[in-house]
């Protein structure tokens, strides 16, 4: 058990240190890298609360029988239980900081949140179910959770660049609800068709968040960036406010 809790942090290190690298824009502040992923973890445990409040029945006991419609409602609950917990709190704290201006932001940020809620619940299932459902979640869903709330903060980052409000990046946040809660039945419902189809979602989705990532880097790449502190800069600045505040000196657009 040992070794699967292990590769557990290695694999969460890794995704983080991969979107770390790759991001070529301005350097994101460590505290709020740190601050996303452990938003995830509080999430989970918050999910955790509301899910014993509002679904009724035990419908992860394997040993228990229910309806189909009965298990798609109640994981359908758990798509939109776990997807808002993550994304909600995350999306109203970030959405004006000055540092959250690439699109590529919005995957990094989202996703980490994500990593840090599917890491401590890959964690926790481990510990209980023992190593059988830890070699199973480390194959099937080491990432899914980063990858679902990675990709709703795409869209996220595209709606604020766009100059969109707040309330437009409900949309992509009802999709991923939708299709964590098709997952879950699908892989609960012992149906291989279902089960075929949740474990195509689970690849897609993770396919999907790098992707999209590729895609963000490549329209940041042609917005003008401060050779300084390579923060992107609108068309209508002359100098980079992000440096004439820390009083370094301006760094110009020209060059860029």
């Amino acid at each position: 058990m040992l070794l699967i809790l292990s590769l557990f942090v290695l694999g969460a290190l890794w995704l983080a240190r991969w979107f770390i690298r790759h991001d070529k824009g301005e350097l994101e502040p460590r505290r709020a890298l740190w601050g996303s992923f452990c938003m995830g973890v509080v999430a989970m445990i918050v999910a955790g609360i509301l899910e014993s409040i509002f679904i009724q029945h035990d419908i992860t006991n394997p040993d228990l029988f229910f309806s189909t419609r009965t298990l798609f409602i109640d994981f359908m609950l758990v798509g939109i239980i776990e997807e808002a917990v993550k994304f909600l709190p995350l999306l109203v704290w970030l959405w004006r900081k000055p540092y959250f201006t690439e699109r590529t932001d919005g995957v990094i940020y989202f996703a980490l949140c994500g990593l840090g809620f599917g890491f401590a619940e890959n964690i926790l299932y481990t510990l209980v179910d023992g190593a059988g459902t830890g070699i199973g979640r480390l194959i099937i869903v080491s990432f899914f959770h980063a990858a679902l709330t990675g990709a709703a903060g795409y869209f996220v980052a595209r709606a604020k660049a766009k100059g969109l409000p707040i309330w437009s990046t409900l949309l992509p946040l009802a999709v991923v609800m939708v299709l964590h809660g098709l997952y879950d039945f699908g892989l609960s419902s012992g149906t291989p068709m279902f089960v075929l189809g949740a474990l195509s979602i689970s690849l897609y989705m993770t396919i999907g968040m790098f992707t999209l990532f590729g895609r963000a880097a490549r329209v940041d790449a042609l917005v003008p960036a401060c050779p300084t502190c390579r923060r992107q800069l609108s068309s209508a600045d002359a100098i980079c406010q992000n440096c004439v505040a820390k009083g370094p000196g301006p760094a110009s657009l020209t060059g860029v």
